[in-house]
């Protein structure tokens, strides 16, 4: 009799664990498409700002890269940037509209760490 109900209770046991596993591998594949899908359209640039209007919040920034292009990108928050900053921008490309999600002043980072060393 004991024999049979441990077994019993090793037997549920085991398969608790295996639905637990199950349940987390199906939320996890479940998800993962929704992670990945964020950020799959998100493009990088770094440049020189070549041109800043304050009003519409776009800035014209020339690619580091070559063709060394200038496009345009409206900022999706405030940013503080001037004419001559380097920039590096993580953005989403819509047709011919770039909107710049993330925004790093490397001209103002690297002030600032030269400030700090003083």
């Amino acid at each position: 009799m004991r024999t049979s109900e441990s077994a019993t209770r090793g037997g549920r046991r085991e398969l608790l664990l295996t639905l637990g596993f199950m349940l987390i591998a199906a939320v996890a594949l479940c998800l993962a498409p929704l992670l990945v899908g964020c950020y799959s359209d998100v493009k990088v640039v770094q440049g020189t700002v070549v041109r800043v209007d304050r009003g519409a919040q776009v800035i014209d920034v020339k690619d580091e890269r070559s063709p060394n292009a200038v496009a345009p990108y409206r900022l999706a928050r405030p940013a503080t940037v001037k004419d001559g900053d380097l920039v590096r921008l993580a953005y989403r490309a819509t047709g011919d509209d770039r909107v710049a999600l993330r925004l790093m002043n490397l001209t103002r980072l690297k002030e600032r760490r030269r400030s700090e060393k003083e």
